[in-house]
């Protein structure tokens, strides 16, 4: 790697590392729902992600099953070490951790459910390497 290339690496490093910027601007978010999204909201203090989700919409005649897919980044749910409680309807969920996406499997047609996550290790110190590991796959065009 060239001397300038590691120059500009330690210093996007040294920017990201030690600030909490990084936790506030990248929050997890719905990216396509299985019904209209009525509420969503992301606590950052408490680690903690609401989506409530209005089932009972006109546009349920097609039987094909779509799944509800959120983004839920690394830096707020590691893998393995968040937990996802939902109000209501028989469902299932499974999580790519390197696309960092939870799919959601959920009836239709059954009113408002409320899918919440949330991070029982919210608030510990990151890993060392995980700003060095995400600039890395960012760059590298994987996120």
């Amino acid at each position: 790697m060239p001397v300038e290339e590691m120059e500009l690496e330690s210093k996007l490093l040294s920017i990201l590392q030690g600030t909490r910027v990084n936790k506030a601007l990248i929050r997890p978010y719905p990216i396509t729902t299985n019904g209209i999204v009525t509420y969503a909201e992301f606590d950052l203090n408490k680690g903690k992600f609401v989506l409530i989700i209005d089932t009972d919409c006109d546009n349920h005649t097609n039987t094909v099953a779509h799944p509800t897919t959120v983004f839920l980044p690394n830096n707020h749910y590691p893998v393995d070490s968040f937990k996802v409680e939902v109000t209501a309807g028989s469902t299932t969920y499974k999580y790519n951790k390197f696309l960092q996406v939870l799919e959601w499997n959920h009836q239709v047609g059954i009113g408002n459910i409320k899918m919440t996550v949330t991070n029982d290790n919210e608030g510990e110190e990151e890993p060392a390497n995980y700003s060095l590991n995400s600039l890395k796959c960012l760059a590298c065009g994987y996120l």
